[in-house]
């Protein structure tokens, strides 16, 4: 033993208990409570027991190279105890010092290592995925927790199984945690998520990670079809991961599962099994396979049950049909037709029309129907598609045509022959893209329509050129691009526009002048006449020199004609004619007003006497004063008319609006005379100018006049500074406060400097002025800022920025101090008001504060004190070597380079908390070197800042330049035990020396574990082989390590272990076995009792016959061999299985039904139940249901080895008599369309479809329907009835009434007698009979019977009623009345 070592380590202890012993009534510390929290908040310290605590002391807890922990709310409770709290959130885990404070000498007292930090311990919330299977490795993409710690490990964990140890674990943040199992081989069931930090602390989420089996998957199956009349054994249902007991069926969404008939048998990859098809629904079926725990995979519609034959079309009927409705198919024949067969027709690159209302009537015959509407006309393939897919095609057997058009109103039915118009609605039936419209009549050109726009199949609209055609009825006619065409005669009426009356010019006339005038307006005929007329007096005929379209020139003579308003009236040589009332006036000559004397007042009272001199002037005629804007100023009292060139009148002008206002003379017919402008009203005195506050702006903006003062200023008065020459400053803002003082704004930006005058301007125009009032004047230089704001004293610096204002161009610039010479800048530029460049040489100049000086040509000069400083440049580090060296060097000579350098520099090395290192033997060599020498012995290991410190002092820094390291640790370590048995513990210790702080071990066998903690671990290896054990130690100053090949040895022997499933079943019984044998054996041999053996690890064995069997297996490895046997292990059985069936299954009660025992495995007795409690025991028997229903039927088989149960649910189908049957209720009494009827099914029976058809072209399938019929008629409505045996039709008959309701329109309906009226009856349905009445009082004509149109002259002016009554064929009636609809002027004299 060292005891050399040994004195020193108990020398060492002795002073470590010497210093922490109290000594009574000393200052110390001897506990604390409680002694450890967790760092993640703050601790509140109940009790920190010592001796002779001072009152004012504080507490701080400290750690190697960390921050100290001050105590808060530091409590003096007495002399042995004090309380605080302790913020930890974030503290590094480890024992810290406990140290007390007393705040008045300094002196401290320690508990050392007295209170322990820790990491909070981890917690585990989820797992993603939280399952995986037994045949590989698994990637966890997240465990999810809180409070993991780099260095974790995982491992999952169960009972009597091997644990599973995370590998690639990567701890992401404390939340989170990525790694991998190797699931390989893994018991399944729920196991233990562990995880444990690098401090040992650890968390278990128990059971919340699932190993499962692999899910199997299906591949394939073959046969992959087969027909509902048949038995089919399945050969190959392909796939992996099956497993022995796996079940399969057949699944379809609405029918029940198809089961195997007997237990499948299973491989890993193969399944072979038997399905009962007989009478199942066809179509396409999933395949799913199930293993024994659940799991399970679908091979989507993977099977397809057929019909036993496929569809043939033979023939259809009808062969055609037009693409504008529905078209029902009354015969599509052929064979093997199927219920709920589909048909369609079909045509390439066109949609397919699916058929509807589809009816199954029998295997060799089907009916439907097709909506042609807007396919293509072609032909077009037939195809009928059973449920089970299967299909048929009739090729190009059925042709879709165009219907022609028809043709059957047009709106509107009259034109103008002035222009083109718009027809809105050309209406029918069958219109195609491309059709054509054209107006026709005997012996005149045909007009064609253009644009047409064929707006739907029953509308187009067009426009037609009307110009010129002849009036009359025109015919119309649609033709489509198939060439088929429709006419509709005489249906269009083409009419010269009637004359319509804007205006005339002039609109008034002087009694007795003769004056010239045009009428404006359109539609004007050559020969047309014009009047003037008024009711009740004469009528002024017009001489007419010309007439155009829109004008006529014409002459009338008022002589005679009193005053007044008359109508003016404009008639065609067609005797159509139109008027306007009182569009003309005659008037008395308006009076003339010459002259006013005198013409102008002040707006302070009454004026005196005015004459006004002119001519015209009437008895009783008023005068005013008159103004745009402004109350009118009648004359006061009564105005004498002296005669009718004089008036004298006088007004009151008391606060009137200043300015020219028109005397305005007004007759007593209201006609007026004007002397514009002519009688000037101003304010009793103009403006005079005092004074103007400030007196003086400068040219760069607005200035505001707070006081313009004088006397006489009026509201509205404006000012403006005036300057001969120059453009006058119109001032802004201008409020006139009172008679004495105005306040404005001048925007003096850019004026010219110099004395202007002051004016003020009333808005009566009289002015003020006051000259050489206001002095403009340049802005004084005022610098701001100084960009750069500082330079060296080294040289030439360039000013990017001198900003101000006020700077004219030539301004100069310069520095001042105080006791030194001006600083004078050169290369001057003004680059704006606001801104100025230049250069100023620093070389030599005095630090500190100077003055920038701004002078501009006019004098003016600006300053801007202490703007500008000179400075010494800071020394700069750029870089120090060596830069690291360990903390045992005594002498370490360094070179520094960097910039601006000074003698008698100074260099240290500095770290936060730490006491500098200065260097020794500084020598500063230039500039831009230094030498020097640092004692680094034991100085904190880390980064240390570099720092040069002029004399000044000004400083350099190099951040963290200097990394002061420990001597690097020399690896080394010890095992016990080196050799034995797996599993083997291990005891691994370090023996490595310059104290390494961590360590990190490979074991060899896949596991690694490093951190702090890890200095001494133990490790345990689960399987045999040599084993290379690495070690690698860290300190501060490196890392170093040392490997021991072949370091471990692990040896085994195995031990036998197997499962199997299933051990029980009926012959074929198909069992897989599996290895569990421990120690890795390489080689194995089975005996399966029934003479078979095996060398596989798994094997699977089929058992061909009943009996019990004993299995052994025997594994080897290189340890040697080991056996183990199970005693009747495998327990193999036969049973029978169930089957049957029935010679028919659907018909009409009473239905008797034979049934047939199919069942295999030699059943000796026979259970039946049918559904409607009857049962019977006999092998083949014969049942009659007696009731309508469905039925299911079971079969239950037995012998000596067990029992088998067959049920087919729904098998029997018994139906009674069918009988279709309806009523129905309607949405009117009248029957009157548009007509909703509601159907209701009466049917008797059960039927199971519905087919309707409502006697237009509409089909539905639903039970109860709404139908709407939009026009007039008589419908037979047919319901049909199916259910799978019978079907049943009725119809009945539904008579839909046209609506009635009477309406017509006249033309014209103005005119001069004799006017000839056409009369056209516009009624809403279908009327067979109508009378006309047209009646004036007394006066009655009757047209009995009428026509639709009817024309009628009427000689006598007046007013007219029209009535028209019509009557349908139902004998309903309506009536029309309109009053005074037409107005029959007299003849023009």
């Amino acid at each position: 033993m060292n005891m050399k070592g040994v004195l020193q380590i108990a020398l060492v202890m002795l002073a470590a208990t010497l210093l922490v012993l109290p000594v009574s009534g000393t200052f110390a510390v001897t506990g604390i409570t409680p002694d450890t929290w967790v760092n993640t908040g703050t601790v509140f310290i109940t009790n920190l027991s010592g001796t002779d605590f001072p009152e004012a002391a504080s507490v701080r807890l400290t750690f190697p190279e960390e921050t100290n922990i001050t105590g808060q709310y530091v409590t003096w409770v007495g002399p042995t105890r004090i309380t605080c709290v302790f913020d930890l959130e974030g503290a590094a885990a480890g024992d810290w010092d406990v140290v007390v404070v007393n705040n008045t000498d300094a002196e401290e007292a320690v508990l050392a290592g007295g209170f322990s930090v820790r990491n909070p311990a981890p917690v585990i919330t989820a797992i993603t995925p939280d399952e995986g299977v037994n045949t590989g490795t698994i990637s966890i993409t997240s465990l999810a927790g809180a409070n993991f710690l780099p260095g974790a490990g995982v491992v999952l964990t169960k009972k009597d199984s091997t644990n599973i140890s995370g590998t690639s674990v990567v701890v992401v943040n404390p939340t989170k945690i990525e790694c991998q199992f190797d699931l390989t081989g893994a018991a399944t069931g729920d196991w233990d998520v562990v995880v444990t930090n690098s401090d040992g602390q650890s968390a278990t989420w128990a059971e919340n990670f699932t190993v499962r089996y692999p899910k199997p998957s299906v591949f394939g199956i073959s046969p992959d079809s087969g027909k509902n009349d048949e038995v089919i054994g399945i050969t190959n249902l392909a796939g992996i991961h099956f497993r022995n007991g796996a079940s399969v069926v057949l699944t379809r969404d609405g029918e029940p599962n198809i089961t195997t008939i007997d237990e499948p048998i299973v491989t890993p990859t193969r399944i072979l099994c038997f399905f009962d098809l007989i009478g199942k629904e066809v179509g396409a079926w999933n395949v799913v396979v199930k293993n024994p725990d659940g799991q399970s995979d679908t091979y989507p519609a993977g099977f397809s049950i057929f019909y036993p034959e496929a569809p043939n079309v033979t023939g259809i009927t009808p062969t055609k049909g037009e693409n504008s409705g529905t078209v029902a198919i009354t015969g599509l024949s052929g064979t093997g037709f199927q219920p709920n067969a589909t048909v369609k027709l079909t045509r390439t690159d066109q949609p397919d029309i699916p058929g509807t209302s589809v009816d199954v009537i029998g295997s060799t015959m089907l009916t439907c129907e097709f909506d042609l509407s807007g396919a293509e006309a072609e032909t077009w393939n037939v195809v009928v598609t059973n449920r089970d897919r299967q299909s048929a095609t009739l090729a190009r057997a059925f042709t879709i045509t165009y219907p022609a058009p028809t043709l059957s109103a047009v709106t509107p039915k009259i034109g103008l022959n002035s222009g083109t118009m718009n027809i809105t609605n050309l209406s029918g039936t069958g219109f195609l893209d491309g059709a054509t419209v054209t107006l026709f009549r005997s012996e005149e050109p045909d007009i064609a329509a253009f644009p047409v726009t064929v707006e739907s199949p029953e509308r187009i609209s067009c426009t037609v050129n009307l110009s010129g055609a002849k009036p009359g009825l025109w015919s119309l006619r649609v033709t489509n691009p198939d060439f088929q065409e429709d006419e509709l005669p005489d249906s269009f009426r083409i009419v010269h526009p009637a004359p319509s009356v804007t205006g005339i010019f002039p609109p008034s006339g002087t009694a007795g002048d003769v004056f010239s005038a045009v009428v404006t307006g359109h539609s004007f005929l050559p020969g047309a006449t014009v009047n003037l007329t008024r009711a009740g007096g004469a009528t002024v005929p017009a001489a007419v020199s010309a007439v155009t379209p829109t004008t006529i020139n014409c002459t009338f003579d008022l002589s005679g004609i009193t005053a007044g308003p008359m109508s003016l009236v404009v008639t065609n040589p067609d005797e159509q004619s139109d008027s306007v009332s009182d569009a003309f006036t005659v008037n008395n000559p308006a009076p003339f007003v010459s002259d006013a004397s005198p013409d102008r007042g002040s707006n302070d009272g009454n004026t005196g006497i005015i004459t006004l001199t002119g001519t015209g002037f009437l008895d009783g005629a008023e005068v005013k004063l008159a103004r745009d804007g402004q109350p009118d100023i009648p004359a006061k009292g009564k105005p004498v008319v002296e005669n009718q060139t004089t008036i004298f009148c006088f007004f009151d002008l008391t606060n009137a609006k200043v300015g020219f206002w028109d005397v305005v003379v007004t007759n007593t017919d209201r006609l007026s005379g004007v002397l514009a402008d002519r009688f000037l009203i101003s304010y009793p005195a103009a403006p005079e100018i005092t004074g103007i506050d400030p007196v003086s702006g400068v040219n760069t903006g607005p200035v505001t006049i707070t006081s313009l003062s004088g006397t006489g200023f009026r509201p509205g008065a404006t000012v403006r500074l005036v300057k001969p020459g120059k453009t006058a400053i119109q001032g802004t803002g201008v409020t006139v406060a009172g008679p004495g003082h105005i306040t404005c704004t001048f925007n003096l930006a850019g004026a010219e400097t110099g004395d202007w005058d002051i004016v003020v301007i009333n808005d009566d125009g009289q002015q003020g002025i006051l000259h050489g009032g206001f002095a403009i004047r340049y802005p004084a230089p005022a610098p701001q800022s100084v960009t750069p704001s500082s330079g060296y004293n080294n040289g030439t610096l360039f000013i990017t920025n001198l900003s101000g204002s006020g700077f004219l161009p030539g301004a100069a610039v310069r520095l001042t101090k105080m006791n030194q010479s001006d600083i004078v800048a050169t290369n001057i530029t003004v680059v704006s008001s606001n801104k100025i460049t230049c250069q100023v040489n620093l070389a030599g100049r005095e630090p500190g504060p100077w003055n920038v000086v701004v002078v501009n040509t006019d004098s003016q000069v600006g300053i801007r004190t202490n703007a500008f400083t000179i400075e010494n440049p800071n020394p700069t580090v750029s870089s120090i070597s060596p830069n690291r060296g360990a903390n045992d060097t005594g002498a370490l000579n360094c070179s520094l380079t960097g910039t601006g350098f000074l003698d008698g520099a100074t260099v240290h090395l500095i770290k936060t908390g730490k006491e500098p290192i200065t260097a020794t033997s500084v020598n500063v060599e230039s500039r831009t070197k230094i030498t020097c020498t640092f004692n680094l012995t034991g100085r904190e290991p880390g980064r240390w800042n570099v720092v040069v410190i002029n004399p000044g002092p000004k400083s350099g820094t190099l951040g963290s330049g200097f990394e002061i390291t420990q001597p690097q640790p020399v690896p080394e370590f010890t095992a016990d035990p080196l050799f034995g048995t797996a599993p083997l513990t291990v005891r691994f210790t370090d023996q490595s020396t310059n104290s390494p702080s961590l360590w990190l071990w490979n074991f060899g066998d896949g596991t690694t574990v490093a951190g702090l903690d890890q200095q001494n671990p133990v490790h345990t290896y689960q399987e045999p082989g040599q084993y290379t054990v690495l070690l690698q130690v860290t300190n501060r100053g490196g890392s170093a390590q040392l490997v021991k090949q072949a370091f471990i040895t692990v040896v085994s022997t195995p031990v036998a272990n197997f499962t199997a499933e299933p051990v029980n079943g009926s012959v074929p019984l198909l069992v897989q076995f599996a290895d569990t044998s421990s120690g890795k054996p390489v080689k194995w041999f089975w005996t399966f009792g029934d003479g078979g053996f095996s060398t596989q690890q798994n094997p699977y064995h089929l058992y061909q016959k009943a009996g019990n069997y004993t299995v052994s297996l025997t594994a080897y490895n290189q340890a040697g061999s080991d056996t183990v046997t199970r005693t009747d292990l495998v327990k193999v059985t036969s049973r029978p299985v169930a089957a049957f069936t029935a010679n028919r299954t659907v018909g009409i009660a009473p239905l008797a039904v034979k049934f047939t025992d199919i069942s295999q495995g030699s059943p000796t007795s026979w259970s039946w139940k049918f559904g409607d409690d009857g049962g019977i025991t006999e092998q083949d028997p014969v049942h009659v249901f007696t009731k309508p229903g469905v039925y299911s039927v079971q079969l239950t088989v037995s012998n000596s080895a067990g029992s088998s149960t067959e049920v087919k649910e729904g098998y029997i189908t018994v139906n009674q008599d069918l009988m279709a049957d309806f009523d129905f209720t309607v949405s009117n009494n009248d029957m009157v369309a548009p007509l909703t009827v509601a159907f209701t099914d009466r049917s008797i029976g059960k039927p199971l479809s519905f087919s309707w058809r409502f006697g237009d072209g509409f089909v539905t399938n639903e039970r109860n329907p709404i139908h709407n019929y939009q026009n007039p008629g008589t419908y037979a409505v047919t319901l049909s009835v199916h259910d799978l045996m019978a079907s049943s039709s009725v119809t009945k008959t539904i008579v839909v009434k046209s609506p009635l309701k009477a309406d017509f329109y006249a033309y014209p309906v103005t005119g001069s007698a004799p006017l000839t009226v056409a009369l056209t009856d516009t009624s809403v349905g279908q009327p067979v009979q109508r009378y006309w009445v047209i009646n004036k009082g007394l006066s009655v004509i009757v047209l009995n019977p009428g026509d639709s149109q009817e024309l009628y002259t009427i000689n006598e002016p007046g007013l007219y009623n029209v009535t028209l009554n019509i009557t349908d064929a139902y004998g309903s009636t309506s009536e029309v009345v309109k009053t005074n609809y037409i107005n029959v002027l007299e003849f023009p004299p």
